[in-house]
């Protein structure tokens, strides 16, 4: 087994997989453990269990497991036992060493910046992060009162549109529903169980100027005035 490819916080465990019965099969399962002073078989058990071990894989297969969450510029121990389905414990593994880094040296150039701008300004600078030290610089930038969303761009919503409304006395509207009539009848009268009808638009109506106007007739005076006195009758609803 080894360790190696340190950065800050971590270390990487390399190995070749064992068997459940010595160099064949497969385990069950992996124990690793490290720590910051040197340790055998007896000191095994009181080392720091590793999280996230892999799966074996059969023996004589090579595997690495990345145990992260150490210490800056430390030496670790390690070392691996090997469990089988009945949960019973091979030797442990060689111990092996090896040391962190040191931390980064983070620098920030220039160290502030700022800008005046009147309402609906902008300004454009460079700002440069740099990492003098042998540790992994890792970072992120919040920056105060911004926000970052996502989503889709709807269009912008369109107004239905409305219908023209005929003035009165028109005839261009057709009837939104056109119900089965009375042929009989040419003005549309009433038939049992059904919606009564318009009368059609060309059915003459005789009317007598001053006479009462029959069911759905509107009056219409004529110019007034002398020797004017005429009036007319319309179908109401058209």
């Amino acid at each position: 087994m080894s360790a190696d490819s340190p950065t800050s916080y971590s270390l990487t465990l390399r190995w070749t997989a064992i068997g459940d019965d010595g160099a064949t099969g497969t385990a069950a399962a992996y124990d690793v453990r490290y720590s910051t002073s040197p340790f055998g078989e007896a000191g095994f058990a009181s080392a720091t269990r590793a999280v996230g071990a892999p799966d074996p894989l059969p023996a004589g297969t090579a595997q690495e497991m990345r145990i992260e969450g150490l210490q800056f510029s430390t030496t670790y121990h390690f070392a691996i036992e090997a469990i089988d389905e009945w949960g019973n414990r091979g030797p442990i593994s060689d111990v092996v060493s090896a040391t962190t880094l040191g931390p980064p040296h983070f620098s920030l150039s220039p160290a502030s910046g700022s800008a005046e701008l009147s309402t609906g300004g902008h300004a454009t600078g460079i700002l440069t992060l740099a990492n003098s030290g042998v540790g992994e610089l890792t970072w992120s930038v919040e920056v105060e009162g911004a926000r970052v969303t996502t989503g889709v761009a709807f269009p912008a919503p369109v107004a239905p549109a409305l219908a023209k409304r005929p003035r009165i006395g028109t005839e261009s509207r057709p009837s939104p529903v056109t119900p089965p009539g009375d042929p009989a009848s040419p003005h549309g009268s009433y038939v049992a169980g059904r919606v009564p009808l318009r009368a059609p638009l060309d059915a003459p109506i005789g009317v007598t100027p001053g006479a009462p106007a029959t069911t759905g007739d509107r009056h219409v005076p004529g110019p007034q005035g002398p020797g004017r006195g005429s009036s007319s009758w319309s179908r109401a609803g058209t």
